[in-house]
């Protein structure tokens, strides 16, 4: 085993006195649109439901949500 004695590139660059947690920021654009999408999907559903008796169409929706979920998995653990 190696042990090898690293320095981060912005505290030899801007001094130790910079603070590493300041260059992280929340980004509050994506949670906005995230939002959007959201209130969005939850309209589309209820158009769905409102579009043919009983929620078929949300049914069709849900289980081909759920049918690409398991492909996507079963290609993951290939």
């Amino acid at each position: 085993m190696t042990i090898a004695v690293s320095q981060n590139a912005f505290i030899k660059k801007l001094g130790p006195d910079f603070d590493l947690s300041q260059m992280l920021i929340v980004d509050f654009m994506h949670e906005f649109e995230l939002g959007v999408w959201k209130a969005l999907f939850i309209y589309l559903i209820c158009i769905l439901y409102a579009a043919a008796p009983g929620g078929r169409l949300a049914t069709v929706l849900d289980k081909r949500y759920n049918l690409s979920i398991t492909i996507l998995y079963i290609v993951l653990t290939l």
